[in-house]
């Protein structure tokens, strides 16, 4: 019995010992990526607080940098400069204490005497800075954004940038843009193409990568578009080549339009193409008749045709198989068709050749037509039955003539 359960517990044992490293992995993977931590002992700017380098020392990477309230850390910022590595190091004890110093203000780090990747710090906010600060928000500096600025290295040639800009920043609106890296020149240019432009629409744009030269190229094309728009097509991978193009048709295309031409595929060529086709309508009929696969040539075919009303009845003929060919040649003919009597013709195997030449004869309709084709009467028979200055022969009379096996010379010579 004994022996029976020895494999049991081997298994069980494979499963805890692997569980176990996996989670060890994986919490090693968490602890190890570089992060600074600080903790505030007052909100007051000249406290100390205290910090803590966790992870591995931030070589080639970046490193978070937090606020630690109680449970909850709090995001301060993504840090790709190096200055802070030494913070890491536990080899170099002695540097300590270390001092921080920027246009923001200033962090003295100070180690403690068990472990030289963790001790306290104090602040000192630069006055002119501070100034700044409280002129655009309307509110006293906290250690918390002091340590943001201080960090991410904010000059007060950029809370400078921003006042020129004459852009509200309420809130954390200013802090956003901080965070952001927002640059008060490109702030300038984006304003000089946009109405009301906010100081979230700022924030919005810098998000998606919308430029202000992007804005620049199209705002001349596009005069009534927000901030909002631009954000819409850059996410949807509208790029302004193909922006400009389609402005090329004369057309005011909403950014929902342009995402929706983009996003079913309609070459950037043909609002332009199509703009001089009066039952062309909108972005709604461009995206139709790309679903269904019409070509450029097809749709000037079947605009061309009496027949054709809209882009429904394109679609209807191009679903039907009919040829651009097919339609090119029915375009000659005098009589008025409809589209399903073009497609009646087709299904019946009636050519354009065919029906063309029927129709010079006599005034037959697309029926009798048809039924001509089905009984396999020729236009040698049809021509013969129908000699000049003579009244037009029945269809009836000359599918029976064909029954009866009577020849086109003979008919000829009857008529006469």
């Amino acid at each position: 019995m004994k022996r029976s359960l020895d494999p049991v517990y081997l298994f069980l044992a494979c499963v805890l010992v692997i569980t176990f490293i996996t989670g060890c992995k994986s919490r090693h993977t968490v602890d190890g990526n570089p992060r600074l931590e600080f903790s505030l002992d007052s909100p007051s700017l000249t406290e100390s607080g205290h910090w803590t380098a966790k992870g591995k020392r931030p070589n080639n990477h970046s490193f978070l940098a937090q606020v630690v309230e109680g449970q909850v850390h709090v995001y301060i910022s993504t840090i790709f400069n190096h200055d802070l590595s030494p913070l890491w190091q536990t080899s170099q004890a002695e540097a300590f204490p270390i001092a921080f110093h920027q246009q923001a203000g200033s962090i003295v780090f100070s180690k403690d005497e068990s472990d030289a990747t963790q001790g306290s710090f104090t602040l000192q906010p630069d006055e002119t800075f501070q100034q700044l600060i409280e002129a655009l928000s309307g509110e006293p500096l906290t250690a918390r954004q002091l340590l943001m600025c201080i960090i991410q290295k904010t000059d007060t040639q950029t809370l400078k940038d921003y006042q020129k800009t004459g852009i509200h920043l309420a809130g954390d609106q200013l802090w956003d843009w901080i965070r952001h890296n927002v640059s008060g020149k490109e702030v300038m240019s984006l304003k000089a193409q946009l109405k009301d432009l906010s100081a979230t629409d700022v924030i919005n744009l810098k998000r998606f990568g919308v430029k202000p030269d992007f804005v620049a190229k199209l705002s001349p094309k596009y005069p009534d578009y927000q901030a909002e728009d631009y954000t819409k097509i850059k996410r949807f991978g509208v790029n302004d080549s193909y922006a400009l193009e389609v402005a090329e048709s004369g057309h005011a295309f909403s950014s929902d339009d342009l995402i929706h031409l983009r996003r079913y595929g309609v070459p950037s060529d043909w609002p332009a193409a199509c703009a001089v086709l009066e039952k062309i309508h909108g972005s709604d009929d461009l995206i139709s008749l790309r679903r269904y696969g019409v070509s450029l040539d097809f749709l000037k075919a079947a605009h061309a045709s009496s027949a054709v009303q809209s882009a429904e009845d394109i679609v209807n003929l191009r679903r039907n198989g009919i040829s651009t060919q097919f339609l090119n040649e029915l375009n000659a003919s005098t009589s008025t068709l409809s589209v399903n009597q073009i497609i009646q013709l087709r299904n019946a195997g009636v050519s354009a050749d065919f029906f063309l030449s029927i129709q010079k004869i006599g005034g037959y309709s697309v029926d009798e037509i048809i039924q001509f084709r089905h009984r396999g009467v020729g236009i040698e028979l049809i021509r013969a039955a129908n000699p000049p200055d003579r009244h037009t022969l029945s269809a009836e009379a000359i599918m029976e003539l064909k029954i009866r096996g009577v020849s086109p010379k003979s008919v000829g010579e009857l008529r006469q």
